[in-house]
């Protein structure tokens, strides 16, 4: 289903970035933010592995609800 939601996002709104988010207090995923960021990760190489034209960022929101970038497909482009 996301690899479906991803590729209709690419080939019809020409979407070049997908970001996946974890969050503190998630109810679904009671973990640490460590274990948070281990899953996010996880997520990015199963998106980079479908081999579609897109930059994978992975996001986590802390519990001030500010956004951390845990890892970003693109960092090793960057100089």
């Amino acid at each position: 289903q996301a690899r479906a939601s991803v590729a209709i996002s690419v080939n019809a709104h020409a979407s070049r970035v997908v970001a996946i988010a974890g969050h503190y207090d998630c109810a679904a995923f009671a973990a640490s933010q460590e274990e948070h960021a281990a899953a996010v990760q996880a997520a990015m190489r199963v998106i980079a592995g479908w081999g579609m034209p897109v930059r994978v960022i992975g996001l986590w929101v802390n519990d001030w609800w500010q956004v951390v970038v845990v890892a970003d497909s693109d960092a090793a482009a960057r100089p």
